[in-house]
């Protein structure tokens, strides 16, 4: 059965990750990020002291693709890099004010996109998913 090509992992995770992102970036749309650029301004809201490193990691991207996709947020101003208060070799990037009211707005619409899967698949497999798709990652 997984020689099939249809059964083929990597095309329906695509698939999947298309039409989920096609929903938050609908969802989205009115408060103008789209749906990479809420996990990442996500992700630097949680990380204190966030590096480029740091957030490379967490997004499981490589350096120059964080630079290239921070561009728009940091032209918007959700986003400042600033010189570490411990090492001033080090750059860390950290949501500005603008960046803490988009996430306010984006943050309801997000957990509507959440919510949808989660009635779309059912509590106890959106768990499994998130399980699976935890183990391919690691």
């Amino acid at each position: 059965m997984h020689h099939e090509i249809e059964n083929c992992t990597g095309f329906n995770l695509r698939a999947a990750t298309r039409s989920l992102t096609r929903r938050y970036d609908e969802l989205m749309a009115r408060t103008g990020l789209l749906s990479t650029q809420f996990s990442m301004l996500n992700f630097i809201e949680r990380k204190k002291d966030c590096g480029m490193a740091d957030l490379a990691e967490g997004m499981d991207m490589d350096i120059s693709t964080v630079t290239r996709n921070l561009a728009p947020l940091l032209s918007a101003r959700y986003v400042a890099i600033r010189p570490s208060r411990y090492d001033k070799r080090r750059k860390e990037i950290r949501l500005t004010s603008n960046g803490k009211q988009i996430m306010q707005a984006a943050r309801p619409l997000w957990v509507q996109a959440q919510d949808e899967i989660v009635r779309k698949i059912g509590a106890k497999r959106y768990k499994e998913l998130l399980e699976t798709l935890r183990a391919i990652r690691s």
